[in-house]
């Protein structure tokens, strides 16, 4: 019975010293309220699209909507992607090369995409067409491919916001990230109609300011060998009298 005792209490002992071998961490993401501003359709818009229009609307989050008489599409960005519904209005058959789209960021430069369907890990891998007959729709996503990265604590793949902006303290976050508020990113989706390329260019503004919280809790691998040591010790000398 005595040893019984014994050993829950050291059970009990090397249970709460384990907790403290984890630490929580807070780790400040900047989301920003993005909305479509501009499109830049091919050059003879006007005569070959016929007229063109941006409408803003909410179905339970900010909707942007670009029509001409060749494509109807609808985005709405959440913090990581670009959502949209793209519509073929013509009679003929559309196709996307999702390895020429390009998303451009708030300094200028251009980068490659992933779209809905491909793994994380396939993200520098080359990606499949999509075809769409005349009158169909697709919905699907963009995700800017260096956002992509392996999280070791959790185990899996995750993205970082649009704008990956991150810090331990909310004021340096806001310092930094302020200055993004205004900047323009892009995202060129070229468009094949009948064997020519339309080069559609959408770019989108950053709004207000959000901060992003995380928290997670990090394992300390020195300080629980030390404990798993401790413990060894400990259990050594409490057995050596019942021996």
């Amino acid at each position: 019975m005595k040893r019984k005792v014994v050993y829950l209490s050291l059970v009990a002992l090397m249970t709460l010293s384990l907790q403290s071998c984890f630490t929580t961490h807070n780790l400040y993401g900047a989301i920003y309220d993005i909305g479509l501003s501009s499109v830049e359709s091919p050059s003879d818009a006007k005569e070959r699209f016929g007229e063109t229009k941006i409408v803003n609307y909410t179905d339970s989050v900010d909707k942007y909507r670009y029509e001409d008489d060749y494509i109807d599409i609808v985005w709405y960005v959440t913090k990581s992607r670009f959502n949209f519904e793209l519509k073929n209005k013509t009679e003929h058959t559309m196709k996307i090369n999702w390895d020429e789209v390009t998303y451009i960021d708030a300094t200028g430069q251009a980068k490659r995409v992933i779209h809905q369907g491909v793994k994380y890990v396939d993200r520098d891998k080359a990606q499949a067409s999509t075809t769409l007959p005349r009158g169909t729709r697709v919905s699907d996503c963009l995700i800017p491919s260096e956002n992509i990265y392996y999280h070791n604590y959790y185990s899996q793949w995750t993205q970082h916001n649009i704008i990956p902006v991150e810090y331990s303290t909310e004021d340096k976050l806001i310092s930094v990230a302020k200055q993004y508020e205004g900047q323009k990113l892009s995202i060129m989706m070229p468009i094949k109609i009948e064997n020519t390329q339309n080069d559609y260019i959408f770019e989108f503004s950053l709004g207000d300011l959000k901060v992003d919280n995380k928290s997670y809790d990090v394992y300390d691998e020195t300080s629980s060998q030390l404990v798993m040591s401790l413990g060894g010790l400990l259990l050594t000398l409490l057995l050596i009298p019942l021996i």
